[in-house]
């Protein structure tokens, strides 16, 4: 008996070094499991940058556009008007110290009535300074099903 067990383990390789199939296929899936999650970071960085281009965009459109109002005499700021570009819709409106209340919240056309105005955050203007036009600039796009919109506000007195 003793023989026949020499016999076997004399003939059996002794630590091959190598990995067994069930090892492998673990370290298999921990790799995917990384991979997929690389994959998932990766997608949310570039949705991250188209907003953040979308928003430079608009804040750019909407930073033009008061600079060509301001760029006209005191004397031809009035109304407002709509302009597109791209898959931006420009709106703007001017108007006299005046007419504005002092606290009051000017929204954009583009925000439905029915969002609370602490969740549309809306400019507030106070007109202090008398014979001075406030210009409103409102820009807004849609981003994955969502309206989004930024404003600025400027004003210019009479000279």
């Amino acid at each position: 008996m003793k023989s026949i067990i020499k016999r076997l383990t004399r003939n059996r390789k002794k630590d091959t070094g190598g990995f067994t199939l069930v090892e492998v296929m673990i370290a298999i899936s921990i790799f995917t499991i990384g991979i997929l999650a690389i994959a998932s970071m990766q997608i949310s960085a570039i949705n991250g940058n188209d907003s953040a281009n979308n928003l430079t965009g608009a804040t750019t459109w909407a930073q033009d556009k008061i600079e060509e109002l301001l760029a006209l005499p005191y004397a031809n700021l009035v109304g407002g008007g709509t302009d597109n570009q791209g898959i931006y819709t420009i709106r703007w409106r001017i108007d006299s110290c005046p007419n504005f209340i002092a606290g009051t919240s000017y929204c954009p056309p583009s925000i439905p009535a029915s969002v609370p105005n602490y969740l549309k955050r809306c400019p507030d203007i106070n007109c202090t300074v008398p014979n001075t036009k406030v210009i409103i600039v409102t820009v807004d796009w849609q981003e994955r099903g969502t309206i989004k919109y930024i404003w600025l506000t400027n004003a210019k007195p009479a000279v």
